[in-house]
């Protein structure tokens, strides 16, 4: 495309994968159609892109939008376990960053016996056997 600028190209692929996408868009391509497209959605693209227009399979289109679309607040750990504390979910966030007993004493400005008391508390209300175990749970990777 470098070669002749102005070329308009539309790609029809079997592949629908971000990587693709975006190799083709980076590479200047105007429209992104999967092989599944019927004969109608295939003419429509051709003459869009010819005129210069951008044109998307629908899923392909739908995953651009998302992309640039501000995601919903994901709910914090305290609305995910209300059983926990404000201080219990502070510390489980912390957990979850692979911080250690000291480390989260010194960032939350507690000792490290108080931070014991924390991470046993929020084992008994998550039913967590361990750190890791609390962590996934905390990220959603665990029963």
């Amino acid at each position: 495309m470098a070669e002749v600028p102005g070329t308009a190209v539309l790609v029809l692929t079997t592949y629908a994968d971000n990587d693709s996408l975006s190799g083709a868009l980076r590479a200047g391509a105007r429209g992104y159609l999967t092989k599944d497209a019927g004969r109608a959605e295939l003419a429509a693209a051709v003459r869009s892109v010819a005129s210069g227009q951008a044109t998307f399979a629908k899923e392909i289109a739908d995953r651009l939008v998302q992309g640039f679309t501000p995601a919903a607040p994901q709910p914090g750990l305290r609305e995910r376990f209300p059983a926990l504390t404000a201080r219990e979910a502070d510390v489980l966030e912390a957990i979850t960053l692979g911080h250690n007993n000291a480390q989260i004493a010194s960032e939350l400005f507690l000792s490290v016996a108080t931070v014991k008391s924390y991470i046993n508390s929020i084992f008994a209300k998550l039913g967590a056997r361990d750190r890791a175990h609390a962590a996934a749970i905390a990220l959603g990777r665990s029963e």
